[in-house]
């Protein structure tokens, strides 16, 4: 929840109810507006490898290669949307 209230996606009330919803100003490039800002930057890769560090701990405990798992989602998600369906498209894998 941290990593997406400091890239400006979720509205702090909305995190401690836990739903999620883009903030208004939010915009096309806003992020990387936020990544340009050092301090921002450097909260935002805090966060991001909090995230991390959780991530691959879960994985570790929970015996999944991440890596492979990875890859095979990776390998999902080009069959489902084939950049010849898919691109200038924002309709789901069932509905191209």
């Amino acid at each position: 929840g941290r990593l997406l209230l400091a890239l400006g996606m979720v509205e702090q009330q909305r995190l401690g109810v836990r739903q999620r919803g883009h903030h208004p100003a939010v915009r096309r490039g806003a992020i990387e507006q936020r990544m340009r800002e050092p301090a921002r930057r450097a909260e935002i890769e805090s966060e991001m490898a909090d995230v991390a560090i959780l991530l691959f701990e879960m994985a570790a405990n929970c015996e999944v290669d991440l890596a492979a798992a990875m890859r095979a989602k990776l390998a999902r998600n080009e069959e489902r949307y084939a950049v010849s369906k898919a691109r200038g498209s924002n309709k789901k894998y069932n509905e191209l």
